[in-house]
């Protein structure tokens, strides 16, 4: 990633450009760049990301920068970044979450995904508990490649 093209744009405020550059780069370099700003400019490149960018960006973004993010953002807006985060970068913000950040998101989900959360959150850290996930796809060995595409296709669209 090209810092000193995309803090220029930034700090020109030619935030269409920006926001075209940022978009070329992987996620974590995107986060590796708002990591290094201030909190004021992080927050506005955070915003100029696209929907489907950001949640992987914000899993990238040191837990300083998640928190910061966290508090600025109105409910909605931070409602919609951890429901597009998979389930198990959810369960490792929320365990370095301030509780009224944890219960701003428990507020807004389902209690089925409560119930979950509050499991993986009882876990002892780094227990086998505590580091599994619950998205995955089984795959039995007998299926054929073409079989198990159609299961991966079906059950992990994403």
């Amino acid at each position: 990633m090209d810092f000193e093209k995309v803090n220029q744009l930034l700090y020109q405020k030619n935030y269409l450009e920006l926001k075209e550059q940022l978009c070329n780069y992987q996620t974590a370099d995107i986060a590796e760049f708002i990591d290094s700003l201030d909190e004021m400019h992080s927050l506005l490149v955070f915003r100029l990301l696209p929907k489907e960018i950001a949640s992987d960006v914000f899993a990238h973004l040191c837990v300083e920068r998640q928190a910061e993010i966290s508090a600025l953002v109105n409910e909605k807006e931070l409602t919609n970044i951890v429901a597009d985060l998979f389930f198990d970068d959810k369960v490792d913000y929320l365990e370095e979450m301030p509780a009224y950040v944890v219960k701003k998101i428990l507020r807004n989900t389902s209690e089925f995904e409560r119930k979950l959360i509050n499991q993986f959150l009882a876990y002892p850290e780094n227990s086998a508990g505590s580091i599994m996930t619950i998205e995955f796809v089984d795959i039995k060995k007998e299926l054929t490649v073409e079989k198990v595409l159609e299961r991966i296709r079906k059950t992990a669209p994403n």
